[in-house]
C-alpha cells in the first residue's frame, strides 16, 4: 500500500480581510462606482469632522457660561454676605443706643426721685 500525502492547508482569510479583497475586486469592475463611493465616504468623514467642531464650540460654549453662572452666583453671595453683615452691624448699634436710652431714662427717673425727696425733706424742715 502507497502512502498518500494529505493535500497541503490553505491559509484561511479573516472575515476583514475577505471583505477587502471583495471591495478590491468590486472598485476593479466598476471603477465608476467606485469613485462616487469613494467621495460619498470622503464627503461623510468631513460632515463627521464638521459635527465634531460644532461639539467642541458647543462644549466651549458651555464652560465660558458655566463659568459666568459660577461668576455670578458668587458675586450673589458674596453681597448677600455683605448684606448680612450691614443689617447685624446695625442691629447691633440700635440695641447699643436702646441700652444707652434706657440707661438714661433710668438716670433722670432717679434724678427726678431725689429732687422730689430733697424737696419733701425741704418742706418738712420749713414746717418745723
Amino acid at each position: 500500500m502507497g502512502k498518500t500525502v494529505a493535500p497541503a492547508k490553505k491559509e484561511k482569510l479573516t472575515d476583514s480581510e475577505k471583505k477587502k479583497l471583495k471591495q478590491a475586486n468590486k472598485a476593479k469592475a466598476n471603477p465608476e462606482k467606485s469613485a462616487a463611493k469613494k467621495e460619498k465616504n470622503i464627503a461623510k468623514v468631513e460632515r463627521r469632522g464638521a459635527a465634531d467642531v460644532r461639539e467642541k464650540e458647543h462644549n466651549e460654549a458651555m464652560k465660558i457660561l458655566k463659568a459666568k453662572q459660577v461668576a455670578e452666583q458668587e458675586k450673589k453671595e458674596k453681597e448677600q454676605k455683605l448684606e448680612r453683615e450691614k443689617r447685624k452691624q446695625e442691629t447691633k448699634e440700635r440695641i447699643e443706643r436702646e441700652a444707652k436710652d434706657k440707661k438714661e431714662a433710668q438716670e433722670l427717673k432717679l434724678k427726678d426721685q431725689s429732687s422730689e425727696t430733697e424737696k419733701q425733706s425741704d418742706d418738712c424742715a420749713t414746717e418745723t
